[in-house]
């Protein structure tokens, strides 16, 4: 179990603002939700309850692309989103394992790597994985390099937060 105060240095990689479904080095029972920010929106995120959850999926080329998109708050002032390759082994299994659990769980870090807060929700997504993994055919496989391809197509947005933003209003 992850506790407050509890350094993960290996986690370093990730960038302000993103949020990343992963198991640090295979240590932890489940696949947690990792969001990097700064301590004022950490604050902030931590006394926000309001959480939405979306599954989008994008077909390009022979890709087949999923978006996990959280937001935090009814504003859209806090929108964290994740692409999902289901052709990587790592990627495909954290997802896949949402389908089995009760509750996710939200960590967010500091610029440190410092686990600041942890908040549980009951799984939004338990009745929905099983039904996506059932629409993946399983003969297809794509490399990692064709993936970012696909998702880099949807790079001409000032940030991601406005591509979130546009995505949500369709």
């Amino acid at each position: 179990m992850i506790a407050i105060g509890e350094k993960y240095d290996e986690l370093e990689f990730i960038k302000f603002g993103e949020m990343l479904l992963l198991n640090p080095d295979e240590k932890l029972e489940q696949a947690h939700f990792f969001i990097k920010e700064k301590n004022v929106k950490i604050k902030e995120l931590s006394n926000n309850k309001f959480i939405h959850f979306e599954v989008r999926y994008f077909t390009i080329g022979r890709v087949t692309a999923y978006l996990l998109l959280i937001i935090f708050d009814d504003n859209y002032e806090s929108i964290y989103g994740q692409w999902i390759n289901i052709c990587n082994p790592i990627d495909r299994r954290n997802f896949f394992e949402l389908n089995f659990r009760d509750y996710i769980y939200f960590v967010l870090l500091s610029e440190s790597n410092m686990v600041k807060h942890i908040e549980s929700f009951q799984n939004p997504f338990k009745s929905n994985i099983k039904e996506i993994f059932r629409k993946i055919d399983k003969d297809e496989f794509w490399s990692q390099k064709e993936f970012e391809m696909a998702v880099s197509s949807f790079n001409g947005y000032e940030s991601k937060r406005e591509f979130y933003e546009k995505l949500l209003e369709t």
